[in-house]
Order: structure tokens, then sequence, then C-alpha cells
């Protein structure tokens, strides 16, 4: 059949025919290779990663006691909610007005309380995204569930200003082991 064939037409069929080749050697042969690589490399990931898990346990550990440290010592001996005066702190070093703080929310079921607290400040946006950088990342009073960024005009200095309200929810159990979700 191929004989009966010009060039010109055998040299158009060239590139649909080693197409069709290489899709056949893909899939016969390449796509078992490529996937048991892809496994092999998520394999050696997990194990580096639980090589580490032992040193990272030591770690968190002692955060968990730096924290327990700062929140225990002053919540028994001042009275003060740690978090305001954490936040007061970032607000007073970021140059953020701290608008409002409302008492936690607390909603209990069964074994769990879950407690949820609104803050809103009101700055520029690069502060506001420093002090909410810190609460996630530095310190662990709970997980940022929410965040409501709200520009409204004043209308005495006919200026806009910037108001970041948070919402900070964690989960207590009736140990009082901290749950973050």
């Amino acid at each position: 059949m191929l004989k009966r064939l010009t060039y010109q037409k055998k040299v158009r069929l060239l590139p649909w025919g080693t197409a069709i080749v290489f899709l056949l050697l893909y899939f016969l042969a390449f796509s078992e290779t490529l996937t048991i690589r892809k496994q092999g490399i998520q394999m050696e990931k997990e194990a580096v990663t639980m090589e580490k898990a032992p040193s990272e346990m030591i770690e968190l550990q002692k955060r968990l006691d730096e924290i327990n440290k700062i929140a225990g010592d002053k919540a028994v001996n001042s009275g003060i909610d740690p978090l305001m005066e954490l936040i007061s702190n970032l607000s007073s070093s970021y140059r953020v007005t701290l608008s409002d703080y409302q008492p936690a929310h607390i909603f209990q079921y069964q074994n769990y309380t879950v407690q949820t607290r609104v803050i809103s400040f009101e700055a520029p946006f690069i502060p506001c995204l420093k002090v909410l950088n810190n609460l996630e990342k530095n310190y662990h009073f709970g997980k940022v569930v929410s965040v409501n960024y709200i520009a409204k005009t004043n209308n005495k200095i006919s200026k806009k200003q910037l108001i970041m309200q948070v919402l900070i929810q964690s989960i207590h159990n009736e140990n009082n082991l901290l749950s973050e979700n």
C-alpha cells in the first residue's frame, strides 16, 4: 500500500505515524515508569519529614512551654487577658489603633468549648497586614478564622479609613487542651 503513494503523501503521513508510535510507547512503557518515579519522590519526601519529626516535636514543645509561661503567669497574676495585652503591644509597635475588642463568645458542646473573639484595628493596609501576620504565625491564641476589611469615610477629617476586623477562634477540650482547627 505504501508503494503506491507518492513521496509527498509519504512525507505528510510521517509526522502522524511518529506521533502514533510515540503515544504507543508512552502508554506501554513510559507512563508506568513516570508514575513509579513520582511515587518514589513522594515517599522520599515523607521519609525526610519522618526523620525531622522528633526534632520538630521538641521545638513545638519548647514553644508551647514559652506560651504557657507567658500566658499562665500573666493571666493568674494580673487578671488581664493575655491576648489583650499582646494586642496592645502589637498595636503600639506597629502604630495601629485598636478600635474594638469584644469579649469572647463562648459556645459549649459535649466536651469542647469554642471561643470566638472579634478584634478590630484601624490603620493603613500594610501595618494591618503586619499585625495580622504576627497574630497568625507567631502567637498561638487560636486560629485566625476570618478577616474583613472595611473602608469608611470619616466626615470630620474627610479621609478614608481602613478598619480590619479579625475573628480568632480556639477550641478547648474539657481537659484544657488547646486544639486549633
